[in-house]
């Protein structure tokens, strides 16, 4: 190579040196536009959302206060307010706009003319941020706004009056209790552990009158329905028979008052009641069936023109007869699958188990004679009381057998729809009720209580061993027995209003008192049920938010969600054992429920922590805030 070609290739490599370096600047040129740029559009995109946020807060503010008082001054004010909260200053960089386009809605403007960029205005793009938000507020049918303070757990207490007490009424935070065979209604309040007022009479007008030994009640919409019976008159009927009378009416504890509604029925002996969502059945001692339609008592249900006959007990060989003698008197009764299942006791304590679906006898049903005692029977009244009634149930809780309890005979059960006897379900309750104490000679007034929540039955014997006995239909068991005493000696035990996760119990000395289902003793925390309706608002249905408040000094806050069937709907799993526990946050979630039911009930259980009374003098108890006023403000665009 000569020294020409040298010197030429020297200066090409030198000329692409330089271009590689123009090419290099350049292109970290472009990568620190990008970068920026980057940086530009993250930033604007956050104070977006800055903006944003705080417009849809402010409108809200701003239409409560506007569509409430129609003052534009103070709707700005509360706009300006929130603004203010949310960390941005208005000013020559953010400027604000306020509108009000009607009576009820307010929008709001924020505009940020300076934004912080690095690029974007020297490229011509990013010389402002602007986010509006615009709110009204929607009328509700209906008040979907109010606060409920959990009731402290509730303490034994003795209620005025002369004793026969039987069930306890759980409504809301109070509890009532009928007499049986009397003329008085008591209240207790859950949260004072306290009477309401003295004991009150049912029926003041009806000086003769009283309940029927076993008071059943049917609770619907704050009315008690219950049974009366008026007894032997002067007067007699074309049969030269005494008259008696039977009176379907209530208690309204939204008044606390009696009804002025009634159902009179005639000539028929004593009965028994039966509420079921169909109507309220009355089973007379004549052995004809009426069906009334709540709350008038004055329609009968469809069907009913003059009343049913139950044939099967006027059957040869049963032994009633339509009227005085031999008439039917006391029993019990259970409902399943549209069908009603009764007992009807005879004068001499014959027992006989039958059935009823709408308006006719149950078909197939040939009633059976139940704790048939044979050659020991006697014209005891106290044998009136055997046959008290309960489903058994599978280990899922379904029912599969009614079953009945006497005074002689331990357990008899009978299939829902052959009446043929089922040796399973007795052979299943043979231990449970071979530990029972039955008094012979005594009476078996007690009634059965089932706990859905945990698939067990509370059985109540004679009335002094003051004794509660379970079975656990799950494990197919016998869970054990408990002594109920107070500080007014043995409870004489009834029964129980079946809660969530405390039994509320109630004893013949008028003692209420608790249990805990698993049998370990009285219950230390507090069973609340909250019903709640859906808000109907602008047209628009839908939950009311629900969130709790001052709930530090609680060991345990767990809830459930019912329809109105009593059916679990959370937890949606269907464990009865166990609810939900209160999230972090302390809001319950609502928003999955289907909107189309009519109600849903909230299941509340709290427990104190340890060294811990949140319902003690000066503490603020555990409360359930659910919805707002009856005016929902929310954003529409």
């Amino acid at each position: 190579m000569t020294t020409r070609d040298t010197f030429r290739q020297r200066v090409a490599t030198s000329r692409d040196r330089g271009a590689v370096l123009v090419l290099t600047g350049m292109s970290l040129v472009l990568l620190l536009v990008a970068g920026g740029l980057a940086v530009d559009l993250s930033a604007l995109d956050r104070r977006g959302q800055t903006l944003q946020n705080t417009v849809d807060a402010a409108s809200l503010a701003g239409v409560a206060v506007w569509a409430e008082t129609l003052d534009e001054q103070e709707a700005i004010a509360a706009v300006e307010r929130t603004v203010e909260l949310n960390g941005i200053e208005i000013g020559d960089e953010v400027q604000i706009s306020i509108e009000f386009p009607t009576f009820d809605s307010v929008t709001v403007e924020l505009i940020d003319v300076e934004p912080e960029v690095l690029l974007g205005g020297v490229l011509g793009f990013g010389s402002d941020v602007r986010r509006d938000a615009t709110s009204r507020l929607r009328s509700c049918e209906v008040d979907c706004g109010r606060t409920v303070e959990l009731p402290p757990p509730f303490q034994p207490l003795q209620a005025d009056g002369d004793g026969d007490g039987f069930l306890p009424i759980v409504v809301g935070d109070r509890i009532y209790a009928i007499n049986h065979g009397n003329n008085r209604i008591h209240c207790v309040d859950q949260r004072t552990s306290q009477e309401c007022w003295p004991s009150r009479q049912l029926f003041p007008h009806d000086d003769d009158a009283t309940t029927m030994f076993i008071a059943h009640h049917y609770l619907l919409d704050g009315r008690i329905y219950y049974l009366v019976w008026e007894g032997e008159t002067e007067q007699y009927s074309a049969s030269r028979e005494p008259q008696t009378f039977l009176n379907l009416t209530c208690w309204d504890t939204r008044t606390d008052t009696p009804c002025t509604q009634r159902a009179e029925i005639r000539n028929a002996g004593q009965g028994i009641m039966a509420g079921t969502p169909n109507g309220i059945y009355v089973f007379a001692g004549n052995l004809k069936t009426h069906c009334y339609e709540p709350p008038s008592l004055v329609e009968r249900c469809p069907g009913y023109g003059g009343g049913g006959r139950v044939e099967e007990l006027r059957k040869e060989g049963r032994g009633f007869r339509q009227w005085w003698s031999n008439r039917m008197t006391t029993g019990d009764y259970v409902h399943f699958d549209d069908r009603i299942y009764f007992t009807a006791s005879r004068d001499d304590g014959m027992v006989w188990l039958a059935c009823w679906s709408k308006n006719r006898e149950c078909r197939g049903f040939d009633a059976p004679p139940v704790n048939d005692t044979g050659s020991v029977r006697r014209e005891d009244f106290d044998d009136l009381l055997a046959g008290r009634l309960f489903l058994h149930r599978d280990p899922s809780g379904n029912p599969d057998a009614v079953c009945t309890v006497g005074a002689r005979v331990r357990v008899e059960c009978y299939d829902p729809y052959t009446a043929e006897r089922v040796p399973s379900a007795e052979s299943n309750m043979a231990i449970t009720t071979d530990n029972m104490r039955i008094d012979l000679d005594g009476r078996l007034l007690g009634v059965m209580t089932y706990h859905p929540a945990t698939n067990r039955l509370f059985l109540v014997s004679d009335i002094d061993t003051s004794t509660t006995y379970c079975h656990d239909f799950t494990t197919r068991s016998y869970c054990g027995a408990y002594y109920t005493d107070s500080p007014w000696g043995p409870t004489l035990t009834y029964g129980y209003d079946p809660g969530a996760d405390c039994l509320i119990g109630l004893g013949h000395a008028q003692i209420f008192f608790t249990l805990k289902p698993d049998m370990s003793g009285e219950c230390t925390g507090t069973d609340t049920e909250i019903r709640i309706d859906p808000c109907r608002c602008g047209g628009e249905v839908s939950w009311p938010p629900v969130a709790t408040i001052n709930t530090e000094g609680l060991a345990t806050f767990e809830y459930r969600i019912l329809d109105p069937d009593g059916n679990q709907l959370v937890p949606v799993d269907g464990d009865g054992e166990s609810g939900v526990p209160l999230g972090p946050d302390g809001t319950i979630d609502l928003s999955e429920i289907d909107t189309s039911l009519e109600y849903i009930t909230l299941v509340i259980f709290a427990e104190a922590a340890f060294g811990e009374n949140p319902w003690g003098p000066g503490e603020n108890p555990p409360t359930v805030v659910i919805g707002t006023r009856d005016r929902l403000p929310r954003l529409v665009e």
